[in-house]
């Protein structure tokens, strides 16, 4: 069971992997307040792996150390689910709050 409400929306995100000093940018597929999921379109990506995000959405931006939490193959590339490490107070609620209203809507 799931501790967060998981809502399909599309947002922009940055990524940079742990042998990279490069931003990256990909779309959100899904977003909740402990994680998000995005197409890798090509490259190496694991369970456990550490990435950076820096994310923009419409009510708070952050930016997060987090970990590769799954991986699964679609025919756009590799889905990757992230979940973020520590998120400022403040942003994680604004996010909360967005998400449950947006699932309350679906």
């Amino acid at each position: 069971m799931r501790e967060h409400v998981r809502v399909r929306r599309s947002f922009s995100v940055k990524y940079r992997m742990p042998w990279s000093n490069r931003w990256q940018t990909a779309s959100t597929r899904d977003v909740s307040a402990s994680g998000l999921s995005f197409i890798l379109p090509k490259g190496l990506c694991m369970a456990g792996l550490p990435v950076e995000i820096e994310v923009d959405s419409p009510v708070a931006s952050f930016r997060s150390k987090a970990r590769v939490a799954r991986t699964r193959r679609t025919p756009q590339g590799k889905e990757i689910g992230i979940a973020f490490g520590a998120v400022n107070a403040e942003a994680k609620q604004k996010l909360e709050r967005y998400l449950y209203l947006a699932h309350r809507a679906s």
